[in-house]
């Protein structure tokens, strides 16, 4: 008669894969800089190079080389907590299927550095100036001078008098960190202190969570989910079997299937809201048409 039944999937994206993959890279940053400094530390009070140490290590002085090793995880980490927002943002721009609109993922391109492409997409979500944000900004400052010798970059006006003018909410959030103090190591270029580099990686991990928890918002979960199912029938040799696969029980075993590839790929199956589908009542024929 040309009714169909009409299910409700209740599924949605709490988080995206580009923020899944950010924290696997620097989630645990922190923790795994203060077991570096632990074993700096060691070295000056007279630790051992293990056997297998496959270059010779015999410093003239113990101390000497205990600050430089410290100097070097601290901008190491730095650096590396840079880089991985870096990648966050470039995996969010480039996400199969997308998680932005096309309109976003040009805006966001067309400008020509990292903290400019930040500042963008923010923009465009519509998220205003924070002081985690504000820290990043000019952290990826910092990053091009550790990095670049002959480095020219400077700390935004609008970025460094919101930082000060926050001096009591930074010092409170971040463990006392003096944003006069930051700013100036910031702009002679020197290493960062322990205090400074915790507190910059606190920073990117707070932005890319108020990024992802406003993309994730955003997003038309429907037509998302539809792209997964796209990707997913996308191979000619395993195309008409992977249809069968999803479409070849009854709507209830259908339904079952379509969950799981939607758990497989990041989205939760317990949402409170959802969208309504003729998805499970569908034949693999159709399905592929």
């Amino acid at each position: 008669s040309g009714w169909a039944h009409v299910d409700r999937l209740f599924i949605g994206l709490s988080r995206t894969q580009a923020l899944r993959d950010y924290r696997q890279r620097s989630g645990h940053s922190t923790q795994e800089l203060l077991t570096l400094l632990v074993g700096v530390e060691a070295v000056k009070d007279g630790a051992k190079a293990p056997d297998d140490l496959p270059a010779s290590w015999n410093p003239l002085s113990r101390a000497d080389a205990a600050g430089r090793a410290r100097a070097f995880a601290l901008q190491a980490a730095l650096v590396w907590g840079a880089e991985s927002l870096i990648g966050y943002l470039s995996s969010l721009t480039r996400s199969r299927p997308p998680v932005l609109p096309d309109e976003f993922v040009t805006a966001v391109n067309a400008e020509s550095n990292r903290e400019a492409k930040l500042v963008r997409l923010r923009e465009v979500l519509c998220l205003p100036q924070s002081t985690a944000s504000a820290l990043t900004r000019s952290a990826l400052v910092w990053r091009n001078k550790l990095t670049h010798v002959h480095a020219t970059n400077t700390v935004d006006s609008s970025v460094r008098q919101f930082l000060l003018d926050n001096r009591q909410q930074i010092a409170g959030n971040y463990q006392g960190l003096d944003p006069e103090k930051y700013l100036e190591r910031i702009q002679l270029g020197k290493s960062p202190r322990l205090k400074e580099a915790a507190a910059v990686n606190r920073a990117m991990a707070a932005v890319t969570r108020e990024i992802d928890e406003e993309v994730c918002r955003r997003i038309d979960v429907e037509s998302y989910f539809l792209g997964i199912l796209t990707e997913y029938l996308s191979p000619p040799d395993t195309r008409s079997l992977r249809a069968h696969g999803l479409w070849g029980g009854t709507s209830i075993q259908n339904r079952r299937s379509l969950l799981n590839v939607a758990s497989q790929n990041g989205l939760r199956t317990d949402m409170e809201d959802g969208f309504d589908t003729e998805l499970p009542e569908l034949s693999p024929r159709h399905a592929l048409t």
